[in-house]
């Protein structure tokens, strides 16, 4: 049936139509022409995916103060990913880099939990399997607490090991980014 003049189509535009609508039916209006037998897609939209050359970072600055842990990893990955605006693309780093300060005031919900949870490590040497707990390794260095924990919530691959290049983690108010001018995001 044509959307234009609501005249049946022919069998052979009507299998046209049958293809093409499996596809991409939402995108896509018929008109059968004025000679008739033909079908014409009017309105076809095409999609929209990023590419590197085309795409700036920008740079936020994300004080950590009273985060809790696993929520704050959580948004920096979505921000690292760039699943925050309508030109994410899976396969492009379309992320920002993101500058955390005061990593070692965060906190994390319940009882216990830093004193339970253990990082793995091996030191590529025979029996080099190191085992630390949490509270241990967050007295030395704060900040791997965080980059473990967005580390884990990115994709497994030389993508995902790149959206993590741009997460900058310090302890403390300073970090040596101002001359790239970072915006405060507040969650």
């Amino acid at each position: 049936m044509c959307f234009g003049c609501g005249r049946p189509l022919c069998g052979a535009a009507a299998l046209d139509v049958g293809m093409i609508s499996g596809m991409l039916w939402g995108s896509l209006e018929f008109h059968c022409s004025e000679e008739g037998g033909f079908v014409m897609a009017i309105g076809q939209v095409k999609s929209w995916m990023a590419r590197k050359e085309t795409f700036t970072p920008e740079w936020y600055h994300v004080d950590a103060t009273d985060q809790v842990l696993g929520r704050l990893a959580a948004k920096l990955a979505m921000v690292l990913m760039g699943k925050h605006k309508p030109t994410y693309t899976p396969h492009v780093d379309t992320g920002d880099f993101v500058v955390v300060t005061n990593c070692e005031r965060i906190r994390l919900t319940g009882t216990g939990k830093l004193k339970a949870k253990t990082y793995d490590r091996y030191t590529y040497y025979p029996g080099g399997f190191k085992r630390e707990t949490g509270d241990s390794l967050f007295e030395r260095y704060p900040d791997r607490i965080l980059r473990f924990a967005v580390k884990r919530m990115l994709p497994k691959n030389a993508l995902g090991r790149q959206m993590l290049s741009k997460l900058k983690v310090y302890s403390g108010e300073n970090h040596p980014h101002a001359a790239q001018q970072p915006k405060a995001w507040d969650f």
